[in-house]
């Protein structure tokens, strides 16, 4: 099922966000969409493979190896079955984004993850180890954390805690 549901994301993903127009006739245009789909199927195996292997009791679920638009659709379907996903120890790449409230001195940081066409983005709110030491806005990192669900102003939020940025 929940290959299924990746697959369908990553095909409406690919629909909404494509902008250029397609010149190419059907004939040429199936061959390419079946030449695509095997490609996702394989990096759907692959990403199985992965987690399957990480079996260590360190990291759970690995986003950093896999494609920009699998890493886009992992966060998506990490992000909506929070219940099976909360306390596993998940390792993302992304760009480093953070802010800090005017008022209230709060941090908050994320790594984003973008779509292969960099439309769209999405990401995980995390909560560092050490937040003295960190690279510049916008820097690719690797952040490790576990997966924590939490309620801030009755929303239901999630963000990786005791997490460990590499750059």
């Amino acid at each position: 099922m929940k290959k299924i549901i990746c697959v369908l994301v990553v095909l409406l993903l690919l629909n909404a966000c494509n902008k250029k127009e397609e010149e190419q006739d059907s004939d040429k245009q199936t061959i390419v969409d079946v030449d695509y789909q095997s490609e996702i199927e394989e990096t759907i195996k692959e990403e199985n493979v992965i987690e399957e292997e990480i079996d260590d009791g360190e990291i759970d679920i690995d986003l950093s190896e896999l494609t920009s638009i699998m890493a886009y659709c992992e966060v998506c379907n990490i992000i909506s079955d929070l219940d099976s996903n909360k306390g596993k120890r998940i390792k993302i790449r992304g760009l480093l984004e953070y802010y800090e409230d005017p008022e209230t001195k709060e941090k908050i940081f994320g790594c984003t993850v973008m779509d292969a066409t960099a439309c769209c983005s999405l990401g995980l709110m995390f909560v560092p180890v050490d937040d003295t030491n960190l690279p510049e806005k916008y820097s690719i990192v690797n952040v490790t954390g576990v997966l924590e669900v939490y309620e801030k102003d009755g929303y239901e939020l999630c963000r990786l805690r005791d997490a460990i940025v590499e750059w």
